[in-house]
């Protein structure tokens, strides 16, 4: 277990979930790993969140299931609008990660923010 997760910030709490039999039939269908799944049932359980997910067949399910949801290019666009964020080079911080993601998508979410 990596270190930061043995030493989480006051503010995140851990919580177990059980999985709804419908969830468990959606997930099944789309391949959805079992933190996706656990994320969507969490976010049916607390009524009127939003569901960070980046996973493209997980926002397909949440959304099917009445789950608000958006990505890490959501969060980013939103806080780029509020003018909290400077949202180019935020993107391009992003690409030196694992994060897949095109420049059209990158072009679109610059132009959207304004």
């Amino acid at each position: 277990m990596a270190a930061w997760i043995r030493s989480l910030p006051g503010w995140i709490e851990v919580r177990d979930v059980s999985i709804s039999l419908l969830l468990s039939r959606e997930a099944s269908e789309s391949n959805l790993d079992a933190g996706e799944v656990a994320a969507i049932q969490l976010a049916l359980v607390e009524q009127g969140s939003l569901l960070l997910i980046d996973e493209a067949a997980g926002r397909v399910v949440a959304a099917r299931l009445g789950v608000a949801n958006t990505g890490t290019l959501g969060v980013l666009l939103a806080a780029a609008r509020e003018g909290l964020i400077d949202l180019k080079a935020k993107l391009e911080k992003l690409q030196q990660t694992n994060f897949r993601i095109s420049r059209a998508v990158i072009e679109k979410l610059l132009a959207q923010a304004g």
